[in-house]
């Protein structure tokens, strides 16, 4: 029972592993040299005018909290007054949401491309002010244990 067990394991095996894929051209409707051309989406508006699912409820404009400023509001950790209206997206806008980045780019390439240089000086000047250790090497008797460590006897030479 369990060579027929391991025969058909390594059956299957060989077949997962080793099963051929489909070429790119033979799964592609796309022929080889043709443009493919994408239309251009307008993005949904911020607000919608007419939302049939909201009723009479007031449609807000999209504000993150974290753009308002700190102070000056009934609820400083939220920044918001008491009795204003809740937008209906309101836990993607609140504080608690994850944080709105506006920097493009060319400036987040700058300053990775000036981290890994200052990094790169640090690492360099480490390298060249790098002294020998402090300590004295542990000096043995007996030109080194020369003798003591398989050196040969009758040879006087020290450059082993």
């Amino acid at each position: 029972m369990l060579p027929r067990l391991t025969q058909i394991t390594r059956t299957v095996t060989r077949s997962i592993l080793f099963r051929s894929l489909p070429v790119l051209s033979q799964s592609f409707p796309i022929a080889r040299g043709q443009i493919v051309r994408y239309q251009h989406v307008k993005p949904p508006p911020k607000v919608n005018v007419e939302d049939p699912q909201i009723g009479d409820y007031p449609n807000l404009p999209v504000e993150f909290k974290l753009d308002r400023p700190p102070l000056g509001w009934e609820d400083q950790q939220n920044r918001r007054n008491f009795g204003e209206p809740i937008h209906e997206e309101e836990e993607i806008l609140n504080v608690w949401s994850f944080d709105r980045y506006d920097i493009d780019f060319g400036d987040a390439a700058m300053q990775l491309l000036t981290f890994f240089a200052l990094l790169g000086i640090y690492m360099f000047a480490i390298k060249q002010t790098d002294h020998e250790s402090p300590a004295i090497k542990k000096q043995y008797p007996y030109d080194g244990l020369r003798v003591e460590l398989g050196g040969e006897a009758d040879n006087n030479d020290s450059s082993q």
